[in-house]
């Protein structure tokens, strides 16, 4: 609760100094535009990287981008927690999450219907595969339980309390899809790490230290607080 608390009143404040912050089509239309701009920069990096254009390539984008919104999403806590410069975002913490899950979804109905990625399931049931598509199907349905109950409604009706706890699933989610990240590109990691020909890190790799980043602050906030 210690944590709650303090990321209320840190909202309230906000709230405060700018009441437009209380318009949700305001801080959607903000956070769309906050993801549009991480798309076109994770594109861009990929088009750096020697990844020629392809549905494959916009689908890794697509995904890299709804891994890092809903990151942002989670790490917020944590970061207003210990740091005063990052206490005027706290309130999009919401928004960034369902954008961010939106997005997610374009990435799963991509990597369902697209032929490439056929015939669905045997595409993913390979040994290969298995390991992170569970994960991901894991990943995917806690977060849709979590955009499920991200309303004043859920709030009335499951208590703060309850909806709070449900809400900490997200991180759950966070460390299966990081799992999932993990186990898909690790080749790729040990190719960049081995292959002194490779300039640039492969972007998965960066996204995958990001979700590190974000499950660290989690752990060190936890720990803060317990004590």
């Amino acid at each position: 609760m210690k944590v709650e608390n303090k990321a209320q009143k840190k909202v309230e404040i906000v709230i405060s100094q700018n009441p437009n912050m209380t318009n949700d089509n305001i801080l959607y239309r903000r956070s769309i535009i906050i993801s549009i701009f991480l798309f076109l920069i994770v594109t861009a990096y990929y088009s750096l990287a020697g990844h020629h254009f392809s549905i494959k390539m916009w689908n890794k984008s697509i995904a890299d981008t709804s891994f890092i919104v809903i990151g942002i999403s989670l790490i917020l806590s944590s970061l207003c927690y210990f740091f005063n410069f990052a206490d005027k975002y706290i309130i999009y913490r919401k928004h960034l999450g369902i954008v961010g899950f939106l997005i997610l979804i374009i990435h799963i109905l991509i990597s369902i219907l697209h032929p490439v990625y056929g015939p669905f399931p045997e595409y993913y049931l390979t040994e290969k595969r298995f390991p992170s598509f569970v994960a991901a199907v894991l990943a995917a349905i806690i977060l849709t339980g979590m955009a499920a109950i991200s309303n004043r409604f859920s709030i009335q009706n499951l208590g703060p309390k309850l909806w709070r706890t449900l809400l900490r699933f997200g991180f759950l989610a966070y460390i299966l899809t990081l799992f999932h990240f993990g186990v898909k590109n690790q080749n790729l990691f040990i190719k960049y790490f081995t292959d002194t020909q490779l300039s640039l890190p492969p972007m998965s790799l960066l996204a995958f230290v990001f979700g590190i980043v974000v499950i660290a602050f989690r752990i060190m906030l936890f720990l803060k607080v317990r004590r």
